[in-house]
C-alpha cells in the first residue's frame, strides 16, 4: 500500500499538518528531520509557535499509532530565542539563518504583522546576512550605507527590517548608530481634481472601473479593497463592510454606504467564486491600471493623470471629507486610523473653494430650514432682496 493511500485513510495530507498544540492548520515548513525510517518534514505553527514533525510510521506502517514527534515551543527553543552567529562567506546563507528566520516569521505573525510585510523583511534580512554579520550592527549599518544604486527610501526599508528583526529577538542596538538616517522627508500628497478621478474611472474597463469607484467612494486602501469578498457586500441596502480580516496596518473595521452607480458596476461582474476581482493579484491589477492611466494621460495631454495612484484615491477622499465637514474625528473614523496624528496631514492641505462644488438652497419655510440644517447645510447669509436665508453644502457622493 502506497504512502498516498495511507494518507488518504488517515484523513488526507492536510490533517497530517495539524498542530498538535492548538490544532491550527496554518504552518510553515521548518526543514527536514532525518530518522532511521527516512526523512521527515518538520513544521512550525504560525499560531502558537509549536515546532513538530510527523512520525515516519505514518507513511511506513499502517498499524502503528498515528502520532507526532513534538519538538519544542518558541519559548523553549534552544539556541533560537536569541540571535545566533550566522557568519557566512559573501553571497552565501548559513544554514543557521534559515532556522532563525523561521522563528522570526512565527513571532512576527504572532505580533499581527501582515504576511507581505514578513516576506519583505525576510528578503531584506537575507540580503543583510549575505553582506554582513547580523550580530554586528555596525557592519550592518555600513553594508546598507555603502550599497550603491539604492535610493534612501530603499535603504530605510532594509534598515527597518533589521530593526524589527532585533526587536523581535530583544537585541539592543547601539545608540550611536543612526538607522533612521535614510528616512525620506514626507511630502504633501498630490490631490487631483474630481473630474480627473472620474475621467480615470470612466476610461477603465469593466473590471478595474468598479475597483476604482470603490476607492473613490470609501477611501479604502487598495489592499483592503482587494481582500473584500462578495459576502462583505449588501447590494440591496448598498452597504459594504470592511471586517478585521481585510483591514491593513492594524486599522479599525468600518462600514460604508455605496452609490447606485457602484452597485450597478458590481452587479455586472461575474460571480465565479467568493472573490470579487477575478484578477491574478493586486500587482497585476496595479500594472493594468498604470497602462490605462498612461494611455489616458497621452490622449488628453494631461500629465497630472500619471501622478494618480491607488493611494491617491484615499488622499482625495480624506481631503474632501475633511473640508466638507471640518470634522477631523469623522475623517479618522472613516479612514480607520488608530492614531489621529496620521489624520492631521489632511488639515494642512489647501481647501477647495470652487463654486461648482457647492449645493445652494434657499428655504421658504421654517420646516424647510430645519430639514436643511439636519441634512448638514450651513448658513451663509440672509438675502435681503428675496427676503430668505441662504444655506450651502459641499457636493459629496
Amino acid at each position: 500500500m502506497t504512502a498516498q493511500v495511507v494518507k488518504k485513510q488517515r484523513g488526507g495530507e492536510r490533517a497530517s499538518r495539524e498542530c498538535p498544540n492548538c490544532h491550527s492548520k496554518r504552518n510553515w515548513k521548518d526543514g527536514i528531520r532525518e530518522t532511521d525510517s527516512g526523512s521527515v518534514q518538520r513544521f512550525l505553527c504560525r499560531e502558537c509557535g509549536f515546532r513538530f514533525s510527523e512520525s515516519p510510521a505514518l507513511s511506513t506502517n499502517l498499524n502503528s499509532k498515528y502520532d507526532r514527534q513534538i519538538c519544542v515551543t518558541l519559548q523553549g527553543a534552544k539556541n533560537l530565542t536569541e540571535p545566533v552567529s550566522v557568519k557566512a562567506e559573501p553571497g552565501e546563507v548559513n544554514t543557521d539563518l534559515k532556522g532563525l528566520l523561521t522563528v522570526y516569521m512565527a513571532k512576527a505573525s504572532q505580533r499581527g504583522h501582515a504576511e507581505t510585510t514578513i516576506r519583505r523583511n525576510v528578503e531584506n534580512i537575507t540580503w543583510i546576512a549575505k553582506n554582513a554579520d547580523l550580530d554586528d550592527p555596525l557592519r550592518v549599518w555600513m553594508a546598507i550605507e555603502n550599497r550603491l544604486g539604492w535610493k534612501p527610501g530603499t535603504k530605510q526599508i532594509v534598515a527597518c527590517a533589521y530593526k524589527h528583526f532585533c526587536k523581535v529577538f530583544k537585541k539592543a542596538l547601539p545608540e550611536d548608530l543612526n538607522f533612521n538616517k535614510w528616512i525620506v522627508t514626507e511630502r504633501i500628497p498630490y490631490i487631483p481634481t474630481e473630474s480627473e478621478i472620474l475621467q480615470l474611472i470612466s476610461s477603465s474597463n469593466f473590471r478595474i472601473a468598479p475597483f476604482l469607484m470603490l476607492l473613490f467612494e470609501t477611501g479604502m486602501r487598495s489592499g483592503e479593497a482587494w481582500r473584500l469578498k462578495w459576502k462583505d457586500f449588501d447590494l440591496e441596502r448598498k452597504i459594504v463592510t470592511l471586517n478585521v480580516d481585510a483591514v491593513e496596518k492594524k486599522g479599525m473595521p468600518r462600514q460604508f454606504r455605496i452609490s447606485d452607480r457602484l452597485t450597478a458596476m458590481l452587479n455586472r461582474l461575474p460571480r465565479k467564486s467568493e472573490k470579487i476581482w477575478e484578477i491574478k493579484s493586486l500587482k497585476v491589477l496595479r500594472a493594468s491600471f498604470s497602462d490605462q492611466r498612461k494611455r489616458l494621460a497621452f490622449k488628453l495631454q494631461n500629465p497630472n493623470l500619471r501622478k494618480i495612484t491607488f493611494h491617491t484615491f484615499r488622499h482625495f477622499y480624506a481631503c474632501k471629507l475633511y473640508h466638507s465637514t471640518k470634522d477631523i474625528l469623522l475623517v479618522k473614523e472613516r479612514l480607520g486610523h488608530r492614531n489621529i496624528q496620521n489624520t492631521m496631514v489632511y488639515t494642512q492641505l489647501v481647501e477647495w473653494d470652487q463654486p461648482d462644488q457647492w449645493t445652494v438652497k434657499r428655504p421658504t419655510t421654517n420646516k424647510e430650514e430645519d430639514e436643511l440644517i439636519e441634512a448638514g447645510f450651513e448658513y451663509v447669509r440672509f438675502d435681503d432682496k428675496l427676503n430668505m436665508p441662504i444655506y450651502r453644502k459641499r457636493k459629496w457622493p
